[in-house]
């Protein structure tokens, strides 16, 4: 995370003091968190692009009263009450417009809402009612960028319930509507979509199987005997392996760790009828009568998955204690009947993903024994890599990978120079020509890794240097420092230390090329 956070809030209603508090609690950064708040009135005035240009994230927070007048809520024409929703969706539209001509930062746009209607009491919430505000909502949410959030501030307020979500008294006194705790929801929901945005999320879930991923014990129940399925005792179970397919579809790495025997969890994955989970779903297996502990190890190293990247769940707190014991970096919980779902917001995924990269890289994991049986048979690495057949192609980066890139210097911490884009900067730097960026696509006799690094050089600076931890082992670093000598005769590179590239640093240092050290991450 960035020691100088930007934020700035963008509103028709007041937001300061009261989300300023709130987003310096939140992101835990004390004067380093810096905020700022400007009326929507006064985003086009001059001295206002500098703050809409630096922010980090630009928080977009509009009230539907405020907007078109309380008198004005609804009409009683109906065409009239249509021509007004389509002039201010368009005004929306035009000032979402107007924020992306200007804006480097992720836009955190928060939906209207009407729930703080009087209206409602004589009315009753009829579907006019509702209509005002979804209409507007829906047209916008399809003008959002991908890069930036939709927000549906309606959820927050049915979370924390109408009754408490509004100040009356701070409404009348400072036009700031909202109650204490929606002001905390709001900023809780910011730090989300910034861990979000900048790829801060757990990597990998290590799953038990007994008790986890369905009910009862496979050694002594059997297949037959196990509770899974949509009814009764085995509905957790089943409840549970479809929020982990998403998971997986989002990104989120599975692998299992049982003490069992192979076969007889093989089995269930392949005959059981109420398995959500498949096999491919699962990058690997660990199933044996081995500690724990040790297999968590052994599934980080094969993996190549820090330890802090990882959740580990088990049915067992005598696992679990065990795990934190050893691993203090580890999350772990344990798996009961009421588990707490909100557990799991450790994990900050994007909402949209390639799911073909997703499938690649499972499919890289799996073959990686594969690749480990060739190691140990060659004589030496240049004979491993000479069988392995890695094939490495190099390429001027497009727009269309942009995204792909951002997520890899995003995600990356060992192989790396420490700098993370997002895809607005990444289109920022190329329509300003800055640099030279390059995508790295790696295969090999077992598969094809397709989009794992990225490099840039400006001059004779690299200023992006990123390869992802799948793809180490197979000399893929060292030829991509090679390119850059040869192609660019390059003298140094910046690097930022994010606690575990050190060694591409001395790497580096050790070639020649000079670090323009920019600190600490």
């Amino acid at each position: 995370m960035k020691n100088n956070l930007f934020i700035l809030v963008i509103s028709n209603i007041t937001t300061n003091p009261f989300l300023d508090l709130k987003l310096r609690s939140a992101f835990c950064f004390g004067e380093k968190c810096i905020t700022r708040h400007l009326l929507l009135s006064d985003i086009y005035a001059a001295d206002s692009k500098k703050a809409l240009v630096d922010a980090h994230q630009i928080i977009v927070l509009i009230n539907y009263c405020e907007m078109i007048g309380k008198s004005n809520f609804v009409s009683t024409d109906e065409a009239c009450f249509e021509k007004k929703q389509e002039m201010l969706a368009s005004e929306l539209q035009n000032t979402y417009s107007y924020l992306k001509t200007i804006c480097k930062g992720q836009i955190v746009w928060f939906g209207l809402e009407s729930n703080n209607n009087a209206l409602k009491y004589v009315l009753g919430n009829t579907y006019l009612i509702t209509k005002s505000i979804n209409d507007p909502n829906k047209t916008l949410y399809a003008t959002i960028n991908n890069d930036d959030v939709f927000v549906d501030l309606n959820a927050i307020i049915a979370e924390v319930g109408i009754n408490n979500s509004y100040s009356y008294k701070d409404k009348n006194r400072w036009n700031a509507i909202y109650s204490n705790e929606i002001w905390e929801k709001i900023a809780e929901e910011v730090k989300k979509q910034y861990n979000i945005f900048i790829g801060s999320t757990k990597k990998c879930i290590i799953l038990d199987c007994d008790n986890v991923l369905w009910g009862g014990t496979i050694a002594e129940d059997g297949i037959e005997n196990i509770k899974l399925g949509q009814y009764g005792e085995g509905r957790i179970f089943s409840e549970f392996q479809e929020l982990l397919v998403s998971l997986y579809k989002h990104g989120v790495i599975l692998t299992v760790c049982s003490k069992n025997d192979f076969n007889d969890i093989m089995r269930v994955f392949h005959e059981h009828n109420g398995m959500i989970i498949k096999e491919e779903h699962i990058s690997c297996f660990m199933v044996n009568w081995e500690p724990k502990v040790n297999n968590i190890q052994l599934i980080s190293d094969k993996l190549k998955i820090d330890l802090d990247s990882i959740v580990f769940v088990d049915d067992s707190l005598f696992e679990i204690e065990t795990a934190k014991a050893f691993f203090p970096q580890i999350t772990a919980f344990l798996f009961e009947k009421n588990f707490n779902y909100s557990l799991l917001s450790c994990f900050n995924l994007k909402t949209k993903v390639c799911y073909h990269e997703i499938e690649r890289r499972t499919e890289t994991y799996k073959t990686d024994t594969l690749r480990e049986e060739l190691k140990n048979s060659s004589v030496d690495f240049s004979d491993y890599l000479k069988k392995l057949k890695v094939n490495i192609e190099l390429r001027t980066a497009t727009s269309s990978e942009y995204r792909r890139i951002s997520e890899i210097t995003q995600r990356t911490n060992r192989c790396t120079n420490g700098k993370r884009y997002t895809v607005e900067e990444l289109k920022y730097n190329s329509g300003n020509n800055n640099g030279n960026l390059f995508s790295v696509y790696v295969s090999d006799c077992f598969s094809d890794l397709g989009l794992v690094g990225a490099m840039e050089v400006c001059e004779k600076t690299v200023t992006l240097f990123s390869l992802s931890c799948r793809s180490l082992g197979r000399g893929v670093e060292e030829r991509m420092i090679d390119y850059l000598l040869e192609l660019f005769d390059v003298r140094e590179i910046v690097f930022c230390n994010t606690h575990k590239n050190e060694w591409l640093m001395e790497w580096f240092d050790k070639k020649g090329i000079r670090i323009k050290n920019q600190g600490v991450e």
